[in-house]
């Protein structure tokens, strides 16, 4: 029996449990008793027959295990997990594993951030979120948070241009204040991309001008992989928004932004967001000085004539002096809003304006005649004889050079 609990790795008495049990009942209950037993967590067959009926459904054909086993949690009152949900739908060639990708180059994963606050990763992704309910492809604009993985501020615009962008930080900063800084990519919106740049340090975006005023600190990535946790939220809201906008019949723009901050963003942070390290939220409070509706514009410097006008995107304004401290042939700084209002300022003052009509000329031109199919052909034949006779007359006069150049007295 010493011998026995040695090789088994067991205490003797268990040794002469087992060796009782053999000689009472034989060697099959040795093994453990639950083997031919029916397991407590045993689904009943009604309830698989309910689970195949639904995962047939048009709705969840295109579903991944996670997001059906919460949907069936949340509309039918079933629960299964997503591993038991992944064996059935295999057995149904419903769902096709996919082999695991190994990446050719391996990056080191860099750690989380401590606070809130302290550094959000931005990106934006172009997709056709309705479907074919709408064949608008839009693009989603997505502001996540490293310390808590979770998505703070995302929103719906048609492109990434400066306009939506500045619309995008603006609501950002008037709800949860200044970041400390932004992680983002090196897209021309955002950083001058010419190789002159480099040289001067002054050449920069529009981007990259407001964040200065706001005092927000820029990082700027060199791989996608640098940024993958906001890449793969990106992936996330290719992959479950649009299957909800879906379930709710969603096709316009307004409509999207509404579920998405009011519904989508506090299921989905509730469901997968992180506690952070710190419980300090490191948003800096906006300062007095900042005037967000002055430093969120498209910023332009131009010259003031001599009779106090200035031309701007095709349009002339008249400025007005009201003991302003301008003269002509100085240089004005021009302020276009994202909803398109334009402003003048000079040293931190703004200055009214009157826009001016710029008389348009007239064009004068002559109704063309439509010709027949006939008369088209005469003319195309006409142009033609005459190109004929010219290159003739043309290779004539040539000629005629030649002999005299070479019947000449020397």
């Amino acid at each position: 029996e010493i011998e026995a609990s040695f090789e088994l790795n067991i205490w003797v008495r268990q040794v002469q449990r087992l060796k009782a049990i053999f000689r009472r009942l034989w060697l099959p209950w040795l093994v453990n008793k639950s083997r031919w037993r029916i397991s407590n967590r045993k689904h009943s067959d009604s309830f698989k027959d309910s689970i195949k009926k639904l995962c047939h459904l048009d709705q969840y054909l295109d579903r991944n295990n996670t997001h059906l086993s919460e949907k069936l949690h949340d509309l039918h009152d079933l629960i299964i997990s997503h591993e038991t949900l992944r064996k059935r739908r295999t057995e149904r060639w419903i769902h096709k594993p996919r082999k695991r990708w190994v990446a050719k180059r391996q990056f080191m994963m860099r750690k989380r951030k401590d606070c809130i606050g302290e550094m959000i990763q931005f990106d934006w992704c172009y997709h056709r979120r309705c479907e074919n309910r709408n064949d608008e492809e839009r693009c989603l604009l997505l502001g996540v948070d490293d310390a808590t993985w979770s998505i703070i501020h995302a929103q719906f615009t048609y492109n990434e241009w400066w306009k939506a962008v500045f619309q995008f930080r603006c609501d950002y900063v008037k709800k949860y204040w200044r970041p400390t800084s932004i992680y983002l990519d090196r897209y021309a919106t955002y950083k001058v991309n010419h190789p002159q740049s480099a040289e001067d340090e002054k050449i920069i975006t529009q981007f990259e001008r407001v964040c200065q005023d706001l005092w927000i600190t820029l990082i700027k990535a060199n791989s996608a992989q640098a940024k993958w946790r906001v890449e793969k939220y990106n992936f996330t809201m290719q992959d479950r928004l649009i299957k909800e906008m879906r379930l709710l019949d969603i096709c316009d723009m307004k409509s999207a932004n509404k579920y998405l901050q009011e519904k989508f963003l506090l299921d989905y942070n509730q469901r997968f967001a992180i506690k952070p390290a710190q419980d300090e939220n490191r948003h800096k409070p906006i300062h007095e000085n900042h005037r967000l509706e002055l430093i969120f514009c498209y910023q332009e410097i131009r010259c003031l004539r001599n009779d106090y006008t200035v031309s701007y995107k095709t349009q002339i304004f008249q400025l007005l002096k009201e003991d302003k401290k301008i003269y002509p042939k100085i240089s004005i700084l021009v302020l276009q809003s994202p909803t398109w209002e334009i402003s003048f300022m000079k040293n931190g003052c703004l200055i009214n304006h009157n826009l001016i009509d710029k008389p348009r000329k007239e064009k004068l031109y002559q109704e063309k005649k439509h010709k027949s199919l006939s008369q088209e052909i005469i003319d195309k034949n006409l142009r033609q004889d005459y190109r004929i006779q010219m290159k003739q007359k043309k290779y004539e006069l040539q000629q005629k050079e030649r002999w005299m150049l070479t019947h000449s007295p020397a």
